[in-house]
């Protein structure tokens, strides 16, 4: 049924609109700023400035006093030495590293890297390789405090093994994801007058429904969801979801009986901060987009905006 209708002011408007973006997730957040540039040009100073961030970190990890700087992978590695042992799988990770060789020890050279962990780095991972024939081996992981601007993450993993002669060869990798921005074309079209939204468990009957008409609202919701960041597209695997529970969808339209332009969707029991496994899906058409990260603050606004209920969760924080 239609909303009650109540005059929107510009102060409103824009403090409604404004406040989509504050999201509690930080990685939405990051990710909404570069909604407004040229995803072509964000992309390709994003992806510069990571290529710059890892060239810097292989420079900043320091190997030991009298290690070799090697171009190729040292003899006597099992292979091991010829790709880190560990990255992250995204298609936006660069990766640079640097080889050595210094005759010391394993044990000693692991010393020399635990005592000389930067201030900023922390450990976030070790391990080894534990194959048959395997050398003496370890692996140290390191994650770094502080994102400059269109980078998603960054770490440092250096791989020890024993060479023969008990000399030690050693492999920096620094890795780092760059943000992907959203499609240029991912936006609500023009023309959209009446947004339907509905709350149901998938193939039932909605429990909940509202048809917004006023132009004022209308505007504010889809520049709330236009301002959204994607996911990154990084491999994520996601846990299987129960059975039950209900998604809020959202229909623009252009006409009260006309073919929505495009459509929304979040679960109602979402919650900030939100990841690929909880984003909103969003499409135009029949065109499928990147999901979209700040769901949850979106279905809080949205409920203060039409006076509803649709999220089931708890209030996220304010922002």
């Amino acid at each position: 049924m239609p909303i009650r209708r109540a005059r929107i002011t510009p102060a409103i408007l824009a403090a409604l609109v404004a406040g989509c973006v504050a999201t509690t997730s930080a990685h939405a957040a990051a990710a909404a700023t570069s909604v407004h540039a040229t995803p072509a040009s964000t992309r390709a100073a994003n992806r510069a400035a990571a290529i710059t961030a890892a060239t810097a970190l292989v420079t900043r990890v320091a190997p030991p006093a009298g290690a070799r700087r090697d171009l190729t992978e040292p003899a006597g590695d099992d292979g091991l030495l010829a790709a880190p042992p560990d990255a992250p799988v995204s298609r936006a990770l660069i990766d640079r590293h640097a080889l050595y060789v210094i005759d010391e020890p394993l044990r000693r050279v692991q010393r020399y890297y635990a005592g000389h962990r930067p201030a900023r780095a922390r450990q976030v991972q070790s391990g080894s390789a534990s194959g048959p024939g395997d050398p003496a081996n370890l692996n140290l992981t390191w994650g770094w405090a502080g994102m400059p601007a269109g980078i998603v993450s960054r770490q440092t993993v250096i791989d020890m093994v024993t060479l023969p002669g008990g000399v030690t060869g050693i492999r920096v990798d620094a890795q780092v994801i760059y943000r992907v921005p959203r499609p240029a074309d991912e936006r609500v079209p023009a023309g959209v007058t009446q947004v339907d939204i509905t709350r149901a468990v998938p193939g039932r009957t909605p429990d909940l429904s509202r048809t917004v008409t006023s132009p004022a609202r209308v505007r504010v919701i889809v520049a709330m969801i236009d301002r959204l960041g994607i996911v990154q597209p990084d491999y994520i695997a996601c846990p299987v979801q129960l059975a039950g529970i209900p998604v809020v969808t959202f229909s623009f339209r252009a006409a009260p009986d006309g073919l929505p332009l495009a459509s929304a969707s979040e679960q109602a029991d979402v919650t900030e901060p939100t990841g690929a496994c909880d984003a909103l899906t969003f499409a135009t058409g029949s065109r499928a987009w990147p999901s979209l990260l700040g769901g949850a603050t979106f279905l809080h606004r949205v409920d203060r905006l039409v006076h509803a209920r649709f999220q089931t969760a708890g209030p996220v924080p304010a922002g």
